[in-house]
């Protein structure tokens, strides 16, 4: 028997599917060799590493996600997500358009490959949201606000699983304004 979703994961599931839609809509019309196009001379990212970059931050945020909900046991839902002042800070800083003040070097584990074809970068990118999906179902009774993961990137920072669902959807809409900037530069190269 289902249930329906709480409409504060529900709109998460539909952030993830806004951004799968831009995602494809970001690839439509391109060759690989402009999807895989760094602009500054190689220095920023291209289209399909912002993909990809996201595919393997979602990957490893929601490894630590499971692994949080994991250890908690059952704790019933008692309200919407509700991050609190370091989640809060955290997601804002993420949101497009980004601020210098908020850009990061990606660590090692979440660096994106150097190439990906249009197929690769787009099924990576659905298949991670299924994950995620199937991930928000899974744990949609639980009191989102109270089980808690330790944050994959920043030692000693524990945040609620409501709160890391909400930072991953803030990086792909942070990647894919990033992607949509190279895509939009004046010197994409023609498709050849």
């Amino acid at each position: 028997m289902s249930t329906a979703r709480p409409a504060d994961l529900e709109a998460i599931v539909r952030d993830l599917a806004a951004a799968e839609s831009v995602a494809a809509e970001l690839c439509a019309g391109l060759t690989d060799a402009q999807l895989n196009w760094s602009p500054d001379d190689g220095l920023a990212w291209s289209i399909a590493q912002c993909l990809d970059h996201v595919v393997v931050t979602d990957t490893v945020y929601l490894e630590a996600l499971r692994d949080g909900v994991a250890q908690a046991g059952p704790i019933s839902r008692e309200g919407p997500i509700a991050p609190g002042f370091l989640g809060r800070f955290f997601i804002r800083g993420l949101e497009p358009p980004v601020k210098k003040r908020f850009r990061f070097k990606a660590a090692r584990k979440i660096k994106p490959a150097a190439r990906r074809s249009r197929e690769e970068v787009l099924a990576a990118f659905h298949n991670s949201h299924d994950s995620l999906c199937r991930f928000i179902d899974e744990c949609a009774a639980l009191d989102l606000n109270h089980v808690t993961f330790p944050n994959p990137f920043i030692p000693g920072v524990r945040m609620g699983v409501g709160t890391g669902l909400l930072v991953i959807a803030a990086h792909q809409r942070r990647h894919l304004w990033q992607a949509r900037n190279v895509r939009e530069r004046a010197d994409l190269p023609a498709a050849s």
